[in-house]
């Protein structure tokens, strides 16, 4: 069975952070399904991620937090269950109508 978890993670600002981040979710096996960019002010950066994992997000964490450009992490709640199976995002991009479903799944 597996696991869908939302992380919070405050980064160091600097080449190859995310590299970092994503080998250790990879090597435990984690399928990241969603990345946001919270807030990319250096030093710090805040990254949201949703990742589908095969065993226990506990040991991903504690892998993740060992690294020297994870300055903390924080499991939070998915999008789904936020908002549930769909959600409405509302707003103009570059050349975008302004209403876009999401489905996020189950």
């Amino acid at each position: 069975m597996s696991n869908r978890i939302g992380l919070t993670v405050h980064l160091k600002s600097e080449i190859g952070a995310l590299h970092q981040l994503t080998g250790v979710i990879a090597r435990h096996g984690g399928d990241i399904t969603l990345v946001e960019f919270i807030d990319r002010q250096p030093p710090i950066e805040r990254t949201y991620l949703e990742v589908e994992l095969p065993g226990e997000a506990q040991v991903l964490q504690d892998d993740l937090v060992q690294l020297p450009v994870v300055l903390s992490l924080e499991e939070v709640k998915t999008l789904q269950q936020i908002y549930g199976k769909r959600i409405i995002i509302m707003g103009r991009g570059a050349g975008g109508s302004g209403r876009h479903w999401r489905d996020l799944g189950g």
